[in-house]
């Protein structure tokens, strides 16, 4: 009996609890109740707005093929390809395969597959793939764009594959101008392959494009570019004839002094130092803080340290 007492006493102590709880349901089904989250069924009025802005515009075709631009026939090609590749194949099937799905492309827009294929494999590009483009373009007699030229000479930037380079840019050169992004591609070639005299040469065909780019805060790519590049030639004593080029292309500035002056300081290169900062001063270049520490640095004696350091704070 005291058991059933509990319960009955239980029971009336949270009465009130109980019956707010039900108040709050049955005031949220009136209020909230005809807001529903219902899926828009076939023949929606969305579904509707979307046929009538199609037949406005004069296409007689669903939304779906109303929205079938040329990406969508390289994406087709590009998965195929791809899904075909994640296994492993001999240089002739993969150039078969491609010019298989290649022929599955509307006419006129191999290039532009070609392009969407070496973009989506991204960087570094399959050594196979690149021989293989290469390929089906000598085979079907198609003239790659600068883009896709630009893309297969990434990929072989990328798989150090330096011969290979050299050939396909000079076919570049001798076809039409040589975009600014194709000859900064050629300087990186020969940085990498520790060609002084290459990387000089490029400095030239470069001057445009890196005029508009050399301001007192340069970009990170910029500079890194221009540091490779003085490492290089200071690893072959070619560094005057690096700092004439610059000149003669009115690219010295100041950070670029400031590269020089840095890398000499930093091999103890007191010669090339002390020409670097009379060059500094011939042409007018006020060197940065971090330049005016590498000539005091990198001082031949505490004579030279101390009138660097006169310059500095006068």
């Amino acid at each position: 009996m005291s058991f059933v007492e509990a319960t009955v006493d239980a029971f009336f102590g949270a009465r009130v609890e109980i019956i707010v709880f039900a108040i709050a349901i049955c005031f949220h089904s009136l209020v909230f109740g005809k807001y529903g989250f219902a899926v828009p069924a076939k023949g929606s009025k969305l579904t509707k707005d979307l046929s009538r802005e199609g037949s406005r515009s004069g296409r007689d075709a669903s939304p779906r093929q109303s929205l079938q631009p040329a990406y969508c026939a390289h994406h087709t090609f590009v998965r195929a390809v791809s899904s075909f590749l994640r296994a492993e194949h001999r240089q002739q099937e993969v150039n078969l395969e491609i010019s298989k799905q290649l022929e599955l492309s509307a006419a006129g827009t191999e290039i532009e597959a070609l392009e969407a294929l070496l973009s989506a494999l991204g960087k570094p590009t399959n050594a196979e793939v690149l021989a293989a483009v290469r390929g089906v373009l000598q085979q079907q007699g198609l003239q790659p764009s600068m883009r896709l030229y630009e893309l297969i000479l990434r990929g072989y930037l990328a798989l150090r594959l330096l011969d290979d380079f050299s050939k396909l840019f000079a076919e570049v050169e001798a076809r039409d101008v040589v975009p600014p992004n194709i000859k900064v591609l050629a300087l990186r070639a020969a940085i990498q392959a520790s060609d002084c005299e290459a990387a000089i040469a490029c400095v030239p065909g470069l001057a445009s494009t890196l005029k508009s780019s050399s301001v007192a805060t340069p970009s990170t790519a910029y500079a890194h570019l221009v540091q490779q590049l003085v490492r290089l030639v200071a690893d072959t004593d070619a560094l005057p004839r690096l700092l004439q080029e610059l000149c003669t292309c009115e690219l010295l500035n100041t950070w670029v002094f400031g590269a020089v002056l840095d890398e000499c300081s930093q091999r103890g290169d007191v010669e090339h130092l002390e020409q670097g900062v009379q060059l500094a001063r011939a042409q007018g270049a006020e060197l940065t803080s971090k330049a005016r520490c590498a000539s005091i640095r990198g001082a031949r004696n505490a004579a030279d340290a101390l009138s660097s350091f006169q310059d500095a704070v006068g």
